[in-house]
C-alpha cells in the first residue's frame, strides 16, 4: 500500500498533559456510580455468557498469584503479575484441537515464569505460554479479561458480581 501513513500528527492538533484530576466534563458523561468499589478503583473483569466478575487490583497484592474461578458455567485460570501489576484470564486447558488440562500453582522462584503446571511441572508466563519443561511453546486458551476502572465495567455490565480479597463471591448488585 503506497502512500499509506500509519501516524501523522496534524498541526492543528497538538499534545496534551493529562489532567491531574477528574474533569467535571467527564464525570458527567458518565452513568450512576455502582456503591459496591470506589469509581475510579481499577479491577480485572471478565464477562463469560451472561455472568460477570471483577476482582479489584489491590486484592492481589504484589507477588504472583492465580486464582480459580468458575464464571458462565466455564472454569477459568486468573493469573497475576505482581511487579508489573497484570492480570490475564485463561480457560484451564492448552490451545488447539488436542487441549489438555492444565492445573497451575504458583513457584515465585522464577518471577518471569512464576505459574508450574502440576501436569508436567512445566513453567508458564502471565502471557499464558509455557516458557520451559514438557510443555514449552504451548499456550493457554486466552479469555477476554479487561484491567479498567470499576465505574466503566460495571455501567456496561451492572449484574457483575465481585470477589474479595479471599477470593470469596462477594453479593451482586
Amino acid at each position: 500500500n503506497p502512500g499509506t501513513v500509519a501516524y501523522a500528527m496534524v498541526s492543528k492538533f497538538q499534545p496534551q498533559s493529562l489532567p491531574k484530576a477528574l474533569l467535571p466534563e467527564s464525570r458527567k458523561t458518565r452513568p450512576a456510580s455502582d456503591p459496591r468499589l470506589d469509581a475510579e478503583e481499577r479491577v480485572f473483569a471478565l464477562a463469560v455468557g451472561e455472568e460477570s466478575r471483577a476482582w479489584p487490583l489491590k486484592s492481589f497484592g504484589e507477588r504472583p498469584d492465580v486464582r480459580n474461578a468458575t464464571i458462565g458455567g466455564k472454569k477459568a485460570l486468573i493469573l497475576w503479575d505482581g511487579r508489573t501489576r497484570t492480570a490475564a484470564a485463561f480457560a484451564p486447558e492448552t490451545e488447539g484441537d488436542k487441549a489438555e488440562p492444565v492445573t497451575l500453582a504458583v513457584d515465585a522462584s522464577d518471577l518471569e515464569s512464576p505459574y508450574v503446571d502440576k501436569e508436567t511441572g512445566s513453567r508458564w508466563s502471565v502471557a499464558g505460554r509455557a516458557v520451559s519443561g514438557p510443555r514449552k511453546g504451548q499456550a493457554l486458551r486466552w479469555l477476554p479479561g479487561v484491567m479498567v476502572k470499576w465505574y466503566a465495567w460495571a455501567a456496561s455490565y451492572p449484574k457483575t458480581s465481585l470477589e474479595g480479597e479471599d477470593g470469596s463471591k462477594r453479593a451482586t448488585r
